[in-house]
Formats: C-alpha cells, structure tokens, sequence
C-alpha cells in the first residue's frame, strides 16, 4: 500500500497557508468532475475522493500537525526509544537511555567550539590588560 501524500495530491508546498489549500482544492474538485471527465468518470470520482482526504487532513490545523509529524524525514530516520511490553501490557523503559554515536559527537564537537571560543576571549582579554612598557 503506497502513503499518501497530500501536500502533492493537491500541489501545494509544505509550508501553504490554508487560503492555498482551500484555493488548490477548488480548483482541482472542478477539474476533477466526473461530469467533465467523459469516459473516465471512475478515475476522476477516485481523484475527488483522494482529494477530499487531503483537503480534510491539511486544512484540520490538528490533523495537519499530525500529518506534518510523521511525514517529516526527520522523524522517520530518528532513533526510537527502547520499550520493553510484558506479556500484561506493561510498558517498562530502561533507567537510562543512550544516545546515538552520532549525539554523542555532536555534542563533542559543539563542546570542542565552545572550549575554544572561550579560550580566545580569555586570550583576548589577557592581551588587553597587558601593560606594554617602551
């Protein structure tokens, strides 16, 4: 079964307002009209159904928040926390939770630039309380 995408069902970029939905949604119920599709009205009839999920979905500000969650890229690729279910249901989580390797070099890295930004104003204070004597 192939995901849906709203945004390209009604050809309008992720960050539309929802005037743009509304206004892509119109204009594509009309071309989509079984009436003015002779000889493809099952196709256009299943184009209108797609198009009214998508619309429902993208202009429900919730809904749309919720769609936008789990079709974003980054929530697909992030790592997901470890849980334990008991044959009761239980939910059990570990007492604590690693990083990814790549967190964890992230941090060292940010760490690293901040270690060094403050080591050159240091620096830089030092040179300006010096007293040079002529």
């Amino acid at each position: 079964m192939e995901e849906k995408q709203y945004y390209k069902i009604l050809g309008v970029p992720r960050d539309a307002n929802e005037k743009d939905i509304k206004r892509a949604y119109k204009t594509l119920l009309k071309k989509y009209d079984p009436k003015k599709n002779p000889g493809n009205e099952d196709w256009a009839e299943k184009r209108r159904v797609e198009l009214v999920e998508a619309y429902d979905t993208l202009s429900n500000p919730e809904a749309r928040t919720q769609y936008d969650a789990i079709k974003t890229p980054a929530a697909a690729t992030a790592p997901q926390p470890r849980v334990i279910t008991t044959g009761s249901g239980l939910v059990v989580k570990p007492a604590h939770v690693r990083t990814a390797p790549a967190q964890k070099k992230a941090r060292g890295e940010e760490n690293r630039a901040e270690t060094k930004a403050q080591e050159a104003l240091a620096e830089k204070k030092k040179r300006r309380n010096t007293i040079f004597v002529i």
